[in-house]
């Protein structure tokens, strides 16, 4: 009865301007949840709403359709004119819409909002995150980009590798430490559920006396879209179906190899097409149609900053500000000393914080996000692929519903255009820009810090080459990694539910196994993380790769790029051998020196482009124990098996788990039912021997055992609908043990 007279009340006496947005409105994004206390803690509800959608205070929800550049409501089978006169046709305040690129799908939403909310904290402060997951029928994690998690790692957000993923109904407390301080984010952890829109920034304030005052900022995620969810988007790429048999390609998610994009050093930037493409969680998929976008205030002849995370599902995207050079100020939260250029290079995963002196006339202008698809012989990238944002400067009278009018800088030979993290060793002449790379920047830390915490001053480090690579499919060292099939705290107990790779088998062949790198504590690491294809294979060809490592950050010492032999293909860098076509056991080649490495001030990062073809040298210690994935970012080529787990430690040296971790994976039966009776199987084979029987005795007992037979057979019938009917007490906990002996390595 109440709820009849609120919706009553709503519609019959609100006052229908409540819904419609002031005039001149601007579409800012949320304001960060600021919690600067000791424990900080939150809630975090995981679910699936519907984009183009309004919900009205009533409660009921109503599809909305674009009127000019105002959202209104619109009817359908459901919601009539007739019966909601009041609401159909009345315009919308945009904030209260995810529009996304205009075009309606379910989407993935935290809190209610997509992209999910901005969280700030203070370094070093306890943060406490209760996830429940209201998803219908998935199950998911979060995973903290870019936090160290020392000593924690099943907080760490990894299914069947750190925990068990959070079923349906059920919530999952994550408690960790925030550290490091800069601009980090957060994300589904379970399949592709980070393209449906399962992400937000965290952001950490550093905690030093010596830190400068906080300065406000605008945070902001940068993503591809696809209007399919992101189970369809993977039964398309061949994750669950074989969709390349036959060469037979969809054309709305796949390319076929001789239409695939590719940036302007030829390099192959993805198998997927290109969808469409947001800032702040909006964009337009029809150019044309004035959907809302993400605006970002500007105070004029000062300076603005800007807090940026990739989330993309495989496309790095080139941002830039019109008539605005970029000051970028920090890489995976960790800081550099300024560099100022016209656009800098954001891939998978990664995260980068830039400013801009609002010094021009006060107006509003585009900051674009472009992808790197070359568009050919004009020598401009995007090709029209590019999400847009407005900057408006406050004082800004003009019309709001036009959109900025600016135009990006004109890269010319006399005047070309700098471009920081390039993924290639130099654009092409035609295009007249030129290229600074991560590693050449220097970091702010102190370089006694660099030392000790990143093992700059060891010389004999372990040296590790992983082959980050499409070698027999997306593989490192040529094994295709195969998740866990359950998880358990015990390290002994979680190796029974993995596929452990046959040495002698992957070595030979490709292979799909959990592929799992040693690694002694407390060394220094020198991990060379290549991206070798030696043999060419027209449906894989060479493509870059954003490789990100959970529990660490590490110094960037050097890139070494593949060998350009024309528009179209690149070689392999010939610093490292390859010993066969899987590249499994790489190696630097004999007679050629390994290259400098920066020792001094390298940047620090916790995810770094590896080039097609080349290489990125990084160095870490490993204090943290514990199993950290690291794996390429584009969403596709780690769910076919672009991954690896770097145990960090012996099983002594592993973090004591929390209490009460769930365990989960497979249910292997030791019953078997017999006549409805269920019984041990036998652990031995049981002796023959010779069994008399009376035949007297047997013919004289018949008819009493057929009397008797049919009493207990009804009586375990009528148990056995007792037992199916009852609920069980233990439904829905996810505490089931199993014995997974018996998986191991297969061929591909």
């Amino acid at each position: 009865m109440r709820s009849l007279f609120v919706r009553f009340f709503s519609f019959v006496f609100l006052p229908s301007f409540l819904l419609r947005a002031p005039r001149g409105v601007v579409c800012s994004p949320p304001a960060a949840v600021v919690c600067l206390d000791a424990v900080c803690r939150f809630d975090f509800v995981v679910s699936r709403r519907q984009t183009m959608t309004y919900v009205h205070p009533s409660g009921t929800t109503f599809n909305v359709a674009l009127n000019g550049s105002s959202l209104v409501v619109v009817g359908n089978s459901l919601r009539t004119a007739d019966a909601y006169r009041d609401v159909i046709g009345t315009v919308v305040d945009p904030s209260h819409v995810i529009t996304a690129d205009g075009v309606p799908r379910d989407v993935i939403v935290v809190n209610g909002q997509f992209p999910g909310p901005t969280i700030e904290v203070l370094e070093g402060s306890q943060v406490v995150v209760r996830v429940t997951n209201s998803l219908l029928s998935e199950v998911t994690s979060i995973h903290w980009h870019g936090i160290y998690m020392r000593n924690n790692n099943f907080m760490d957000g990894v299914p069947y590798v750190t925990q068990c993923p959070i079923l349906p109904g059920q919530s999952f407390v994550y408690r960790f430490r925030a550290d490091p301080a800069g601009t980090h984010w957060y994300h589904s952890h379970h399949s592709n559920q980070r393209i449906d829109g399962a992400y937000g920034l965290l952001v950490v304030r550093p905690k030093s006396p010596a830190a400068p005052s906080p300065r406000p900022y605008h945070g902001v995620i940068v993503t591809d879209w696809y209007h399919r969810t992101g189970d369809a988007v993977a039964l398309r790429c061949g994750t669950a179906s074989a969709q390349y048999d036959g060469g037979r390609f969809t054309g709305e998610t796949l390319r076929s190899p001789a239409t695939r994009h590719r940036s302007p050093d030829g390099v192959e930037l993805t198998s997927m097409s290109y969808v469409s493409s947001l800032v702040g969680g909006r964009g337009r998929h029809d150019p044309e149609a004035l959907f809302p976008l993400a605006v970002y205030a500007l105070d004029a002849n000062r300076s603005a900053v800007f807090r940026l995370a990739n989330a993309a599902a495989d496309f790095s995207f080139e941002i830039s500000v019109d008539r605005h050079r970029l000051d970028v100020a920090s890489l995976d939260g960790h800081d550099i000393r300024p560099v100022t250029v016209d656009s800098v290079v954001v891939h998978p995963g990664e995260t980068v914080d830039f400013e801009i002196l609002a010094d021009q006339s006060v107006s509003r202008y585009w900051l674009r996000a472009r992808t790197l698809v070359s568009s050919g012989s004009d020598g401009t990238t995007g090709n029209g692929q590019e999400a847009l944002a407005v900057l408006e400067y406050r004082g800004f009278v003009g019309d709001r519903k036009k959109d900025p009018q600016s135009t990006p800088r004109s890269c010319t030979e006399s005047l070309p255009c700098t471009v920081f993290n390039c993924p290639f060793e130099y654009y092409p002449q035609k295009f007249n820009k030129s290229c600074r790379h991560v590693n050449v920047v220097s970091s702010r830390l102190d370089q006694s810090f660099l030392r000790s915490e990143y093992g700059l001053s060891s010389e004999t480090p372990e040296e590790v080459f992983l082959n980050f690579a499409f070698v027999g499919g997306s593989s490192v060292n040529g094994r295709k990694f195969a998740l866990p099939r359950g998880f358990d705290a015990v390290p002994s107990a979680w190796r029974r539910h993995i596929a452990p790779c046959n040495a002698t088998l992957c070595g030979e062949r490709p292979c799909r196994c959990t592929n799992i790198v040693s690694l002694p504590l407390n060394a220094t690491i020198q991990m060379v993380l290549m991206n070798y294809q030696p043999v060419h294979d027209p449906a894989n060809l060479p493509s870059h790769h954003a490789v990100h490592v959970h529990g660490h950050a590490f110094a960037v010492l050097a890139l070494g790029f593949g060998v350009t032999r024309n528009a179209s293909s690149v070689a392999p860098n010939p610093d490292i051998a390859c010993d066969g076509p899987l590249c499994s056991s790489p190696r630097w080649t004999a007679g050629r020196r390994v290259p400098a490495l920066n020792l001094a001030d390298p940047p620090i990062k916790d995810t770094v482009l590896v080039p097609a073809q080349g290489y990125a040298i990084v160095r870490f210690r490993t204090d943290n124990p514990g199993r950290w994935m690291a794996h390429c970012h584009q969403e596709l080529h780690f769910l076919k098996g672009m991954g690896v787990i770097l145990e960090e430690g012996d099983p002594v040296d592993q973090p004591r788990p929390p209490s009460g971790l769930p365990s989960c994976g497979d249910f292997v039966g030791i019953d078997e039912v017999n006549d409805g009776e269920i019984t041990k199987e036998p652990t031995t084979t049981p002796k023959q021997g010779v069994i008399v029987i009376s035949l007297g005795i047997a013919a004289a007992s018949a008819v009493g055992f057929l009397l008797l037979g049919i009493v207990v057979a009804l009586t375990l019938l009528t148990a056995q609908r007792f037992v199916l009917t009852r609920p069980s007490r233990h439904a829905g906990r996810n505490t089931h043990t199993l014995d997974n002996s018996g998986v191991s390595a297969s061929l591909l």
